[in-house]
Protein backbone atom coordinates (compact mmCIF):
# COMPACT_ATOMS: atom_id res chain seq x y z
CA UNK A 1 0.00 0.00 0.00
CA UNK A 2 1.03 3.40 -0.92
CA UNK A 3 0.00 6.87 0.65
CA UNK A 4 -2.00 8.71 -1.43
CA UNK A 5 -0.82 12.10 -2.99
CA UNK A 6 -3.77 13.99 -3.03
CA UNK A 7 -2.16 16.80 -4.87
CA UNK A 8 -0.16 14.76 -7.78
CA UNK A 9 3.22 15.75 -8.36
CA UNK A 10 5.07 19.14 -8.56
CA UNK A 11 4.74 19.41 -12.15
CA UNK A 12 1.01 19.12 -11.80
CA UNK A 13 1.44 21.55 -9.17
CA UNK A 14 3.25 24.12 -11.69
CA UNK A 15 0.48 23.78 -14.10
CA UNK A 16 -1.91 24.52 -11.17
CA UNK A 17 0.43 27.76 -10.66
CA UNK A 18 -0.03 28.56 -14.37
CA UNK A 19 3.23 27.52 -14.66
CA UNK A 20 5.38 29.32 -11.98
CA UNK A 21 4.92 28.69 -8.68
CA UNK A 22 5.49 31.77 -6.21
CA UNK A 23 9.21 31.98 -4.94
CA UNK A 24 7.87 31.74 -0.89
CA UNK A 25 5.80 28.33 -1.84
CA UNK A 26 8.49 27.11 -3.99
CA UNK A 27 11.33 27.70 -0.92
CA UNK A 28 9.06 25.82 1.23
CA UNK A 29 8.72 23.07 -1.36
CA UNK A 30 12.70 23.06 -1.80
CA UNK A 31 12.99 22.76 1.90
CA UNK A 32 11.08 19.70 2.26
CA UNK A 33 12.57 17.89 -0.83
CA UNK A 34 16.36 18.79 0.69
CA UNK A 35 15.16 17.26 4.30
CA UNK A 36 13.89 13.95 2.43
CA UNK A 37 17.40 14.14 0.65
CA UNK A 38 19.26 14.52 3.82
CA UNK A 39 17.33 11.19 5.00
CA UNK A 40 18.24 9.40 2.04
CA UNK A 41 21.66 10.05 2.17
CA UNK A 42 22.41 9.71 5.51
CA UNK A 43 21.00 6.24 5.18
CA UNK A 44 23.32 5.86 2.35
CA UNK A 45 21.24 5.71 -0.86
CA UNK A 46 21.06 8.21 -3.57
CA UNK A 47 17.81 8.86 -5.60
CA UNK A 48 19.23 9.33 -8.72
CA UNK A 49 16.60 10.92 -10.47
CA UNK A 50 15.19 13.72 -8.49
CA UNK A 51 12.81 16.27 -10.71
CA UNK A 52 9.34 17.80 -10.63
CA UNK A 53 7.30 14.64 -11.58
CA UNK A 54 9.06 12.45 -9.14
CA UNK A 55 8.33 14.90 -6.00
CA UNK A 56 4.63 14.27 -4.31
CA UNK A 57 2.46 16.58 -3.15
CA UNK A 58 -0.12 15.71 -0.27
CA UNK A 59 -3.32 17.30 0.94
CA UNK A 60 -1.67 19.01 3.81
CA UNK A 61 0.92 20.97 1.50
CA UNK A 62 3.74 18.44 2.33
CA UNK A 63 5.37 16.74 -0.06
CA UNK A 64 7.76 13.93 -0.34
CA UNK A 65 10.59 12.42 -2.80
CA UNK A 66 8.66 9.26 -4.75
CA UNK A 67 9.73 6.88 -7.58
CA UNK A 68 13.18 4.87 -6.24
CA UNK A 69 13.40 2.71 -8.86
CA UNK A 70 16.84 4.09 -9.84
CA UNK A 71 18.10 4.68 -6.64
CA UNK A 72 21.13 2.50 -5.80
CA UNK A 73 23.61 2.27 -2.78
CA UNK A 74 25.93 4.87 -2.00
CA UNK A 75 29.42 4.40 -2.85
CA UNK A 76 27.96 1.20 -5.37
CA UNK A 77 30.71 -0.14 -7.42
CA UNK A 78 30.12 0.37 -11.14
CA UNK A 79 30.03 -2.33 -13.32
CA UNK A 80 33.14 -2.99 -16.51
CA UNK A 81 30.27 -0.44 -18.65
CA UNK A 82 29.62 2.79 -18.23
CA UNK A 83 26.03 3.42 -16.31
CA UNK A 84 23.63 5.92 -16.86
CA UNK A 85 20.73 6.83 -14.43
CA UNK A 86 18.30 9.63 -14.81
CA UNK A 87 16.67 11.79 -16.93
CA UNK A 88 18.87 13.64 -19.32
CA UNK A 89 17.67 17.07 -18.61
CA UNK A 90 18.51 17.17 -14.95
CA UNK A 91 22.06 14.87 -15.10
CA UNK A 92 24.73 16.76 -13.31
CA UNK A 93 28.12 16.64 -15.43
CA UNK A 94 29.89 13.44 -13.22
CA UNK A 95 26.91 11.64 -14.85
CA UNK A 96 27.18 12.09 -18.00
CA UNK A 97 31.08 11.85 -18.33
CA UNK A 98 31.75 9.07 -15.96
CA UNK A 99 28.39 7.11 -15.11
CA UNK A 100 29.05 8.86 -11.54
CA UNK A 101 25.78 8.54 -9.67
CA UNK A 102 26.64 9.96 -5.83
CA UNK A 103 24.77 12.56 -4.06
CA UNK A 104 26.08 15.35 -4.98
CA UNK A 105 24.03 14.35 -8.00
CA UNK A 106 21.02 14.75 -6.39
CA UNK A 107 21.92 18.21 -5.75
CA UNK A 108 22.58 19.26 -9.13
CA UNK A 109 19.27 17.66 -10.52
CA UNK A 110 17.37 19.70 -7.26
CA UNK A 111 18.71 22.77 -8.85
CA UNK A 112 17.39 21.79 -11.79
CA UNK A 113 14.10 21.38 -10.52
CA UNK A 114 13.72 24.49 -8.08
CA UNK A 115 14.53 26.45 -11.90
CA UNK A 116 12.04 24.70 -13.64
CA UNK A 117 9.43 25.64 -10.34
CA UNK A 118 9.73 28.93 -10.08
CA UNK A 119 10.15 29.64 -13.80
CA UNK A 120 8.23 27.04 -15.79
CA UNK A 121 10.61 25.90 -17.97
CA UNK A 122 13.13 23.25 -17.71
CA UNK A 123 16.81 24.67 -16.14
CA UNK A 124 18.16 24.02 -19.89
CA UNK A 125 17.36 25.67 -22.38
CA UNK A 126 17.38 23.65 -25.96
CA UNK A 127 16.32 24.66 -29.13
CA UNK A 128 13.47 22.51 -31.10
CA UNK A 129 15.22 19.78 -33.34
CA UNK A 130 18.27 19.82 -31.12
CA UNK A 131 18.98 15.89 -30.25
CA UNK A 132 19.99 14.72 -26.87
CA UNK A 133 23.83 14.10 -27.38
CA UNK A 134 24.08 17.73 -27.94
CA UNK A 135 22.57 18.53 -24.53
CA UNK A 136 24.54 15.79 -22.92
CA UNK A 137 27.54 17.59 -24.41
CA UNK A 138 27.21 21.14 -23.09
CA UNK A 139 25.95 19.50 -19.70
CA UNK A 140 29.72 17.00 -19.37
CA UNK A 141 31.81 19.38 -21.40
CA UNK A 142 33.41 23.18 -20.36
CA UNK A 143 31.96 25.11 -17.53
CA UNK A 144 28.11 25.84 -19.20
CA UNK A 145 25.43 25.43 -16.24
CA UNK A 146 22.14 26.63 -16.73
CA UNK A 147 21.41 30.34 -16.25
CA UNK A 148 19.69 31.69 -12.45
CA UNK A 149 16.51 33.07 -12.98
CA UNK A 150 16.32 36.75 -13.08
CA UNK A 151 13.22 37.00 -11.11
CA UNK A 152 14.59 35.10 -7.80
CA UNK A 153 15.97 36.67 -4.67
CA UNK A 154 19.56 36.62 -4.13
CA UNK A 155 19.08 33.84 -1.58
CA UNK A 156 17.40 31.83 -4.26
CA UNK A 157 20.28 32.73 -6.90
CA UNK A 158 22.50 31.93 -4.62
CA UNK A 159 21.22 28.60 -3.52
CA UNK A 160 20.92 27.58 -6.78
CA UNK A 161 25.10 28.38 -7.75
CA UNK A 162 25.64 25.82 -4.77
CA UNK A 163 24.25 23.41 -6.65
CA UNK A 164 25.04 23.96 -10.01
CA UNK A 165 28.72 23.90 -8.50
CA UNK A 166 30.75 21.52 -11.87
CA UNK A 167 33.04 20.26 -9.43
CA UNK A 168 31.11 17.16 -7.43
CA UNK A 169 33.46 16.93 -4.36
CA UNK A 170 32.97 21.27 -4.14
CA UNK A 171 28.87 21.20 -4.67
CA UNK A 172 26.71 21.45 -1.46
CA UNK A 173 25.83 18.83 0.86
CA UNK A 174 21.92 18.55 1.53
CA UNK A 175 22.89 19.19 5.26
CA UNK A 176 24.61 22.46 4.23
CA UNK A 177 22.07 23.33 1.80
CA UNK A 178 19.42 23.06 5.36
CA UNK A 179 21.23 25.84 7.09
CA UNK A 180 21.42 27.89 3.72
CA UNK A 181 19.65 31.44 4.36
CA UNK A 182 16.99 30.78 1.49
CA UNK A 183 15.45 27.69 3.50
CA UNK A 184 15.54 29.26 6.26
CA UNK A 185 13.36 32.44 5.75
CA UNK A 186 10.31 32.65 8.17
CA UNK A 187 8.04 33.69 5.10
CA UNK A 188 7.85 29.98 4.29
CA UNK A 189 5.43 29.12 7.17
CA UNK A 190 2.90 31.15 6.13
CA UNK A 191 2.57 29.40 2.71
CA UNK A 192 1.86 25.83 4.62
CA UNK A 193 -1.88 24.47 3.12
CA UNK A 194 -3.07 22.93 6.81
CA UNK A 195 -7.02 22.82 4.59
CA UNK A 196 -8.33 23.13 2.13
CA UNK A 197 -10.31 26.50 1.70
CA UNK A 198 -14.09 26.36 2.56
CA UNK A 199 -16.72 26.90 -0.21
CA UNK A 200 -19.33 26.84 1.64
CA UNK A 201 -20.88 27.97 5.21
CA UNK A 202 -21.25 23.73 5.62
CA UNK A 203 -17.88 22.85 4.76
CA UNK A 204 -15.95 22.41 7.36
CA UNK A 205 -15.82 18.39 8.23
CA UNK A 206 -13.03 18.29 10.67
CA UNK A 207 -14.64 21.34 12.94
CA UNK A 208 -15.07 19.94 16.69
CA UNK A 209 -16.68 21.85 19.04
CA UNK A 210 -15.70 21.98 22.57
CA UNK A 211 -16.26 24.24 25.71
CA UNK A 212 -12.88 24.59 25.88
CA UNK A 213 -12.64 26.40 22.58
CA UNK A 214 -15.58 28.51 23.14
CA UNK A 215 -16.06 32.04 22.90
CA UNK A 216 -16.48 34.15 25.94
CA UNK A 217 -19.19 36.34 26.12
CA UNK A 218 -18.72 38.53 28.59
CA UNK A 219 -18.74 42.24 27.66
CA UNK A 220 -14.99 42.90 28.20
CA UNK A 221 -14.13 40.34 25.82
CA UNK A 222 -16.79 41.62 23.15
CA UNK A 223 -15.13 44.79 22.96
CA UNK A 224 -11.88 43.24 22.66
CA UNK A 225 -12.88 41.52 20.17
CA UNK A 226 -9.65 40.27 18.22
CA UNK A 227 -10.65 36.44 16.40
CA UNK A 228 -7.82 35.41 17.65
CA UNK A 229 -6.94 31.82 17.19
CA UNK A 230 -5.71 31.55 20.75
CA UNK A 231 -8.79 31.97 21.84
CA UNK A 232 -11.93 30.68 19.53
CA UNK A 233 -11.81 28.21 16.24
CA UNK A 234 -13.41 29.05 12.94
CA UNK A 235 -16.48 27.48 13.88
CA UNK A 236 -16.87 29.90 16.99
CA UNK A 237 -16.28 33.02 14.76
CA UNK A 238 -18.86 32.22 12.15
CA UNK A 239 -21.26 31.53 15.34
CA UNK A 240 -20.80 34.85 16.63
CA UNK A 241 -21.58 36.26 13.26
CA UNK A 242 -24.92 34.43 13.43
CA UNK A 243 -26.33 34.93 16.11
CA UNK A 244 -26.89 38.27 18.33
CA UNK A 245 -24.21 38.09 20.03
CA UNK A 246 -22.16 40.51 17.76
CA UNK A 247 -19.67 43.26 18.35
CA UNK A 248 -22.01 46.40 19.75
CA UNK A 249 -19.77 49.03 16.98
CA UNK A 250 -21.03 46.90 14.08
CA UNK A 251 -23.89 48.73 12.28
CA UNK A 252 -25.26 47.99 8.89
CA UNK A 253 -22.93 50.44 7.22
CA UNK A 254 -19.53 51.20 8.84
CA UNK A 255 -16.87 49.14 8.18
CA UNK A 256 -18.16 47.35 5.07
CA UNK A 257 -17.67 47.54 1.18
CA UNK A 258 -20.11 47.11 -1.18
CA UNK A 259 -19.24 44.73 -3.70
CA UNK A 260 -22.04 44.09 -5.69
Amino acid sequence: FLEYAAGGSLADELRNHDGRIPEPQAREYTRDIVEGLSHVHKNGFVHCDIKLQNILVFEDGRIKIADFGLAREAGERQGKKSECRGTPMFMSPEQVTGGECESPADIWALGCAVVEMVTGKPAWQVENGSSMWSLLLRIGVGQEVPEIPNNLSEDGKDFIEKCFIKDPKKRWSAEMLLKHPFLLNDDTVSFKRVHESPRSHFDFPDWVSSVANSLPSSPEFQEKWGFDDEFCSPEDRLRQLLTVNRPASWSESDGWSSVR
